[in-house]
């Protein structure tokens, strides 16, 4: 009763935050458009790279971040989104003048890059809003100034609307502060009202229509189930169910890598055969007669809300990709999640999974050794086509092998490993060796929210294992032991994999490139000249990693919220770029009220797992608890709503079948205890 209360107060409070923000948005946006809360119309964005790109008579300092006028006559071009169009507003945010004001013009260009027209303009420190003519299109623009030779101006932020812009951070927190004061006033009477005259039967009937979903399963799952599951030892199904897990993981991994997510003609076969192979698994684990699970739960009420509500929001706008995903993780995820449920044993399962992870990681460790090589001054790809995609991976696997050396030092794992000494070496070195090319791997993707979170990981796991160690009696010396050799063997292996992927691909020529590759670089400047003497032609084809775009691509998404969401993706800076952030991501594919399940799940998760880590010590729990300290961190500034494409992705989605499971049995085994108890003291 207790956690439904915070989980109704926590589901109210994020109902208040999301109808504010849309409140705030429309009278931003000067009238109520549930197609586009902000009604924003065309915005484009100055890249940072513009800003930060030097011309003949403008001389960028990267230390003060500005801009030295080395002639009389200094001009600067700025590139549009490539069409002749008419523009209203141009809006130039200046941190630093060295003279107050600068008096210049802007030019406008067509597309033959003849001069249409130039209008006067002053600049002063800070969001300069210049009117702009709307019967002149251009393609694109310069700004002149004259007489200001050794002058300096520091521009942090440039873009030209169709729309005037009446944001600024203080602006929105004033009005947000009063749209939420009376959201909540408004909720908290609704709330009340409910109290006294709500009839409880909505509730019962939601339970119903929960246990009729469930009954359709339970006909599927024991019918099939039977014939499948039923039929197979133990140990045969734990080899099935490691064999279609390795099959699954490896065709995501194929279908990312090939294009198959983003191509339409492909995407709804290739995730049919994902939806299958999770279906198969599911009927393999079948033992006996599936029963009605507990589903009025915060956890899955959420999770079965992602999905569905995907799916409604999809039958809105069309968006067949999306629209695939979310229906076969509805049907084939729920299936594996009631069956895993279901199972006397959960972590079986969990065990396997994690099999399937260690075997397909190792292979892939190998592929990119001989096929995927690391070029110099490129952050490292891997096995994938961007370098978030590795970091992802890689801390995915870092929580498998934590979780490993979890078990291996534990108490609970002392009836499954042998206590000679090589019982205790070889998983110890494979999980040492696993998680030191993990590691390898981030570090080698440059990928600093992928670095943080794998270092965070680390600090939270390191006390536990350290823990476990000390208290492992006899085994303690042998452990230390095997633990100093994995180190050591573990340490000349990553070493050999380093050395592979940096010359063994081109010695062999069977260098492996993907279509559509993203490949980033931190050269810049002066930096990559000096690179580019020592190897030529190396950096063709990859794009400057900056943080600074981030907030750009964010703001982007941000305005273009609406309440069922759109279909593909944005073009920020002449490009179509991904939103580099779940939570902008799913609202603005599925409508922003999905983020209510959507973050609420997140949550769950992890209270989930920090509840069973520290309270109930299940053996899975600390998996479920770093796999969702991961996922919600991704989630704030990465891609990482890779449907069907990733690993990390179904892993976590999958993984809620293991915390209800085991969180329901020990309820189970409190209520019986509980009961004992009564019985006792009655006698």
């Amino acid at each position: 009763m207790k956690e439904n209360k915070i989980y109704h107060m926590f589901h109210m409070f994020l109902t208040g935050i999301l109808i504010s923000v849309i409140l705030v948005m429309m009278r931003l946006g000067g009238s109520v458009n549930f197609e586009e809360f902000m009604s924003a119309g065309r915005v484009f964005d100055i890249s940072p790279v513009s800003l930060q790109n030097s011309s003949s008579t403008w001389k960028y300092d990267k230390d003060r971040q500005g801009y030295w006028l080395l002639s009389d006559k200094s001009v600067k071009y700025f590139k549009l989104d490539g069409q002749e169009r008419t523009w209203n507003h141009l809006y130039i945010t200046i941190k630093q003048l060295s003279s107050k004001p600068l008096v210049g013009v802007v030019r406008y260009y067509g597309k033959d890059k003849k001069k249409l027209y130039q209008q006067p303009v002053e600049l002063y420190e800070g969001i300069n809003a210049i009117p702009l003519d709307e019967t002149v299109p251009m393609v694109k623009f310069a700004i002149v100034f004259q007489d200001v030779n050794g002058a300096f101006i520091s521009i942090s932020e440039m873009q030209v609307r169709t729309t005037p812009s009446w944001f600024t951070i203080p602006h929105f927190l004033k009005l947000f502060a009063v749209s939420f004061t009376g959201v909540m006033l408004v909720i908290g009477a609704l709330m009340i009202f409910k109290r006294r005259f709500y009839n409880r039967g909505k509730s019962k009937s939601r339970a119903e229509l929960l246990f009729g979903i469930q009954a359709v399963i339970q006909t599927i799952g024991d019918f099939t189930g039977e014939r499948i599951g039923g039929r197979l030892s133990f140990s045969q199904k734990t080899s099935m169910r490691k064999l279609l897990f390795g099959m699954l993981l490896l065709w995501m991994m194929i279908g990312n890598t090939a294009g198959w997510l983003s191509d339409k003609r492909v995407f709804r076969y290739y995730v049919l055969i994902c939806a299958l192979l999770l279906l198969i698994i599911s009927f393999v684990s079948w033992e006996q007669p599936l029963k009605k699970q507990q589903w009025m739960t915060p956890l899955m009420k959420n999770w079965l809300g992602i999905w569905l509500g995907a799916v409604v929001c999809d039958l809105f706008v069309v968006r067949e990709l999306e629209l695939t995903a979310a229906t076969a993780m509805l049907f084939s995820g729920s299936v594996f999640v009631f069956v895993w449920q279901n199972m006397e044993r959960p972590d079986e399962i969990l065990a396997d999974i994690m099999s399937a992870l260690e075997i397909t990681f190792f292979a892939s460790v190998i592929y990119c050794m001989v096929f995927r090589m690391k070029k110099p001054g490129i952050d490292y790809n891997g096995m994938f086509k961007s370098p978030e995609q590795l970091a992802m991976y890689a801390v995915l696997m870092e929580v498998v092998f934590l979780t490993r050396m979890d078990w291996l030092t534990g108490r609970s794992s002392n009836r499954g490993v042998s206590h000679n000494g090589k019982g205790i070496l070889i998983p110890s070195f494979k999980n040492i060796l696993g998680g030191a090319v993990s590691l390898l791997f981030v570090l080698r993707s440059g990928h600093t929210p992928g670095i943080v979170i794998f270092l965070f990981i680390i600090i939270l796991s390191v006390p536990r294992i350290m823990i476990n160690w000390y208290n492992s009696g006899v085994r303690r010396r042998k452990l230390l032991l095997c633990a100093v050799a994995s180190l050591i063997l573990a340490y000349g292996c990553t070493c050999l994999v380093f050395v592979s992927t940096k010359f063994l691909p081109q010695f062999l020529d069977l260098n492996v490139e993907y279509e559509q590759e993203i490949l980033t670089t931190r050269l810049e400047g002066e930096e990559k000249e000096l690179f580019l003497l020592q190897y030529p032609g190396s950096l063709e084809g990859t794009s400057l990693k900056k943080q600074e775009k981030l907030p750009v691509i964010w703001r982007n998404y941000a305005r273009r919220l609406n309440l069922f969401g759109h279909a593909g993706m944005l073009r920020v800076f002449r490009n179509t770029i991904p939103a580099y952030s779940g939570y902008l991501d799913m609202a603005f594919h599925h409508g922003i009220f999905i983020l209510l399940p959507y973050l609420t799940f997140q949550i769950t998760m992890i209270c989930g797992g920090i509840q069973s880590s520290f309270r109930k010590k299940t053996r899975g729990s600390f998996y479920i608890l770093y796999l969702g300290i991961a996922y919600l961190c991704f989630s704030v500034c990465t891609n990482v709503e890779i449907s069907w494409g990733h690993p990390f992705w179904l892993c976590y989605y999958l993984s809620a079948g293991y915390l209800r499971s085991v969180n329901q049995k020990q309820k189970m085994k409190s209520w019986e205890k509980r009961n004992q108890i009564e019985s006792t003291n009655r006698k």
